[in-house]
């Protein structure tokens, strides 16, 4: 548990490192969760007091996260809990406190695993059917590279992503949004 807090604490100074900015312009600063235990409440209270105010600097504080799902440390289960309904019960918990607190929540999903990412969309887009509305995910952010160097695959990849975030939108009058990294070998 101590490496994984401190890890934690690693990502988060390598993100909240850049130099100072002013007020107006940190108005929306965001960082990557890759594992938070959810169930432990020690850890949960000390992530909210660093995003109000990151080492100690109000004027730096975290508006929106972009968070794993993870169960686990080191799981490749990105989605692990949406697994069961005690893990359910505290992710609503926190997307509850996170919303309260004034921090967005989008799911971070980082598996390569592109024949499962219909699926794993609908999960989450199930998810948020079901919760209520200061409980759901307010968008998705895909840290997956497309390997393949066709750029005609990824965009239909992209366009089908799309296609199925705009038909929840328009069925659930939400505003899902959506985010992906290009791969290093398209730049």
């Amino acid at each position: 548990m101590k490496r994984i807090i401190e890890v934690f604490i690693v990502l988060l100074a390598i993100v909240i490192a850049s130099e100072p900015c002013q007020a107006q312009s940190c108005s929306d600063r965001a960082m990557w969760v890759w594992y938070l235990p959810l169930e432990n409440q020690k850890a949960v209270k000390d992530f909210f007091e660093f995003c109000k105010s990151p080492h100690g600097n109000p004027d730096n504080n975290i508006s929106r996260i972009f968070f794993c799902c993870r169960s686990e440390p080191e799981s490749n289960d990105f989605q692990g809990l949406l697994n069961s309904e005690n893990e359910i019960k505290l992710l609503k918990k926190f997307i509850k406190e996170c919303t309260k607190s004034g921090i967005i929540i989008d799911v971070l999903d980082a598996s390569n695993d592109y024949s499962a990412i219909n699926k794993r969309v609908h999960k989450i887009l199930n998810y948020n059917r079901k919760v209520l509305p200061e409980e759901r995910f307010h968008g998705f952010n895909f840290d997956i590279e497309f390997f393949e160097k066709d750029m005609a695959a990824y965009k239909n990849f992209l366009r089908s992503l799309r296609a199925k975030i705009d038909n929840y939108n328009e069925d659930t009058k939400q505003d899902i949004k959506i985010g992906t990294v290009i791969a290093r070998h398209w730049i």
